[in-house]
């Protein structure tokens, strides 16, 4: 645990008591996540928080794609984006390139939002991106504060 008193104790210790007035609801993060499982379940790889951009995440995906025909994910910018409360914009498409392939994995994407508790808007354009809004970014804390290292202790070897 930091030092008591450092900003990023306070700060942290903060977010956690905001975070306990939550108790067991489910957030809009926690339903995002559960829709990119069923979706990568399903055979569109699904990625969160993939990459910093859209071009990077393009060229990455197919990386990830384990015999998945689609795919969908969303880019650190996104993740921004939303977090400043301007939606969250999802790019999915085919791993063969083709227009057909792209339009069925943006309909079923889309689909899979239905009775998520989340909204998804598509214009069923393959060369537009589906945007999941209004999202509340109320996600939750996961592990410890960060601590920083005591110049007067021996480095961690793990």
């Amino acid at each position: 645990m930091p030092r008591p008193g450092c900003w990023w104790t306070a700060l942290w210790r903060e977010r956690v008591a905001e975070q306990e007035s939550w108790g067991g609801e489910t957030t809009d993060p926690d339903r995002l996540t559960r829709v990119f499982e069923a979706l990568d379940a399903a055979g569109i790889t699904a990625r969160e928080d993939f990459t910093c951009c859209r071009g990077c995440g393009a060229a990455e995906i197919g990386a990830e794609r384990r015999g998945a025909r689609g795919f969908v994910f969303f880019h650190r910018q996104s993740t921004e984006a939303a977090a400043e409360g301007h939606g969250l914009m999802l790019h999915y498409g085919g791993f063969d390139g083709s227009q057909e392939t792209t339009t069925a994995a943006g309909h079923e994407v889309v689909a899979a939002f239905a009775g998520s508790g989340l909204s998804a808007q598509w214009d069923g354009g393959p060369g537009r991106a589906i945007e999941v809004a209004p999202l509340n970014r109320r996600k939750r804390l996961v592990g410890r504060p960060f601590r920083r290292p005591d110049p007067g202790r021996p480095a961690s070897t793990h």
